[in-house]
Formats: structure tokens, sequence, C-alpha cells
């Protein structure tokens, strides 16, 4: 149907790369929780390392203020987790993991955007 794709609210487009020491990753995910209301946004990083974030199979995001997660959707298991049965660690600090505790925050606006964020290596 002629304008199916155009009914809810209004996303626009919203990409980016998540740094490592300078170089982007390429196993991330990246999660844009939504500070107040609206609708969640995620994206997974290309060979590249871009991102292009996605809202309920949508391409981008809705304008506002939104958390940041980051996490490694694919990591090896190590004989630590195998005997655990808990998922391997990340190769990064794992408060990014978590928009609650990643202290991490980007504002889309009504034009769209580009992020940028750097993680940091595991705490030891």
């Amino acid at each position: 149907m002629p304008g199916c794709w155009d009914d809810g609210p209004k996303i626009v487009p919203v990409s980016g790369k998540v740094l490592r020491d300078g170089k982007a990753l390429t196993n991330v995910a990246v999660t844009f929780l939504p500070v107040g209301s609206g609708l969640s946004a995620t994206g997974s990083a290309d060979s590249s390392g871009t991102i292009k974030m996605l809202t309920n199979g949508r391409s981008g995001a809705m304008v506002g203020r939104y958390k940041i997660g980051i996490t490694e959707p694919l990591r090896d298991m190590t004989p630590e987790s195998l005997a655990s049965g808990s998922p391997p660690p990340m190769s990064f600090d794992a408060k990014f993991g978590s928009p609650e505790s990643s202290g991490l925050e980007f504002n889309v606006s009504d034009v769209g955007g580009i992020f940028e964020f750097t993680v940091t290596n595991k705490q030891k």
C-alpha cells in the first residue's frame, strides 16, 4: 500500500562508529535507550565498523536524547565461561554493556546524526 512505511514516529538517519585505541570495532552492537519516552534503536557494525541504527526495522532513530549501551555479540568461549555456563567477558570494560552504566549519551537532532563512541579496555 502506498505510504504504509510513513506510518509511525518520525525516524531520522543515525550512524556512526565505536572506537577502541583509535580503531573502529567490527564486532559490536549498539543500543540507544531513550531518555524519557520514545522507541529504542539498535545497530551492529559492518566489516568496516560502520553502524547504522534501526528503530522497529526502519533505518534511523527518533529525535531525542539517548543513553547508549555497547556490547560484543560474538565472543569466543573461554574455559572459564564454559565451566561456569556464563557468557565470555567482553574485550572492553563491561560498564559499556548497559545504557545505565556506560556514561555515554547521544542527542539525535531533527536531521539525524553521526556518533563516535570510544570504549576502554577491561578494568583490571
